[in-house]
């Protein structure tokens, strides 16, 4: 048993080359400001290698003096496929064990054939492939993606909001396009941070007549108190919930108040 692997030429160029540029752009206002968001443009690259390879399964047996052949095709993968890292052969899981059934072999000897000839092949493609000006574009657009994903997610994080915020004052590039709505976010969270803090302070001189929040045991409060306290969990779950509140601390806030009603015993 032994695997071929086959040039042939595609008659249709690949059309999916990468862009060539990627740049920000506003495509709406919403509430009077305006999000920024990104864009390819420029086109794609182009890809002239047509290269597709064919792969196979080949196995000779001789019976009483006569040879007999067994080819099984495993499938065709053009060049580009192979230079990005898309192709995987394990897709073709069901294909090979068919093949290895039809050959009475073990499907572990069917790839240890076929990997024999791919490793090299897809090695050299994909040397090549990253010398390409258009494999040096399509990661400069990725890495800038990527720091763009983790500015949001550190400005959600920094100001309670949710990540999208982050598109009405910055652009993909980072750079500021809205001063005054970043102001209003930061001070907002200003605000948020100076009541939490303050109510931390101050609930234990709030609710001295109940005792102390954490201190005392649920059979302490009269039922008129349990009814108090009722009151202020569920005011208190309406704004702290995570699923309701855009603070970062939004879980911690809400295992707190359980916490609290547990000591309250309501």
């Amino acid at each position: 048993m032994f695997c071929v692997i086959q040039e042939i030429q595609r008659k249709k160029l690949n059309a999916y080359g990468a862009h060539r540029e990627l740049e920000a752009y506003s495509p709406f206002e919403f509430n009077g400001r305006r999000k920024y968001s990104f864009q390819y443009t420029g086109g794609r690259f182009e890809r002239p290698i047509r290269t597709a390879y064919k792969i196979s399964i080949h196995k000779s047996t001789r019976v009483n003096g006569v040879v007999t052949k067994a080819q099984h095709s495993v499938t065709t993968v053009d060049y580009y496929t192979i230079a990005e890292r898309w192709f995987s052969l394990g897709d073709y899981d069901r294909k090979i064990s068919d093949i290895a059934a039809a050959l009475n072999t073990d499907p572990g000897a069917v790839y240890e054939v076929i990997y024999a000839k791919l490793d090299p092949l897809e090695k050299k493609i994909q040397a090549e492939y990253q010398q390409s000006e258009e494999h040096k574009t399509r990661s400069k657009h990725e890495k800038l993606l990527k720091k763009y994903q983790s500015k949001k997610q550190a400005f959600s994080k920094a100001y309670g909001v949710v990540a999208d915020e982050y598109d009405y004052c910055y652009n993909i590039f980072g750079e500021i396009m809205n001063h005054e709505y970043l102001d209003e976010i930061i001070e907002a969270d200003r605000q948020r941070k100076q009541a939490y803090s303050s109510y931390h302070e101050s609930k234990g001189s709030n609710y001295s007549g109940y005792g102390s929040l954490f201190g005392a045991s649920a059979n302490r409060y009269s039922d008129d108190e349990k009814a108090h306290l009722k009151k202020f969990y569920r005011t208190l779950s309406k704004a702290y919930h995570p699923d309701v509140s855009h603070s970062a601390d939004a879980t911690a806030e809400m295992a707190l108040l359980n916490k609290l009603k547990e000591v309250w015993g309501i």
